[in-house]
C-alpha cells in the first residue's frame, strides 16, 4: 500500500535466513526507498503490534487496522478533529485549520457514493 502523498508505503516481504536458508516473511513501512519499521509474522494481516524501527526513529508508529473503508475514514475523521481542537487551545491555528481541513476529507472520502 502506497499513501495518497506517495511518501510512505507498506509491504510484506519475504527474507532468506543467511544461517540457514528458510525464507520468514513480515511487513515493513518505508519511505523513499527505506525501510523504516517492520514487524515479522507469517500471517497475511498487518500486525498492530510487535512493530520494531529499521532504519526510524522511536518511538515506532502506531498500527490500527478496520474492517472497513468507511470504518478506517470515521477513525481517520475523529483523530484530526482532536488535532485540531488540540492545536485550537494552543492558539496553533494554521495547524487547527490543517488539521480540520483533514478531518473534513476523511469524513467526506467515507461517505457511501450517491448520499
Amino acid at each position: 500500500y502506497e499513501n495518497r502523498y506517495g511518501e510512505c508505503i507498506i509491504s510484506r516481504e519475504a527474507q532468506k535466513s543467511q544461517k540457514n536458508g528458510e525464507t520468514k516473511h513480515g511487513f515493513v513501512l518505508g519511505k523513499g526507498g527505506r525501510p523504516l519499521y517492520g514487524a515479522k509474522t507469517e500471517k497475511f494481516v498487518i500486525p498492530t503490534k510487535n512493530w520494531k524501527a529499521l532504519q526510524g526513529q522511536e518511538p515506532v508508529p502506531q498500527i490500527s487496522t478496520f474492517k472497513t473503508w468507511s470504518d478506517a475514514c470515521q477513525h481517520g475523521a475523529w483523530y484530526f478533529m482532536e488535532e485540531a481542537k488540540n492545536a485550537a487551545k494552543g492558539g496553533h491555528w494554521k495547524v487547527s485549520l490543517l488539521m480540520a481541513d483533514r478531518a473534513f476529507d476523511c469524513h467526506t472520502t467515507a461517505r457511501p457514493k450517491g448520499r
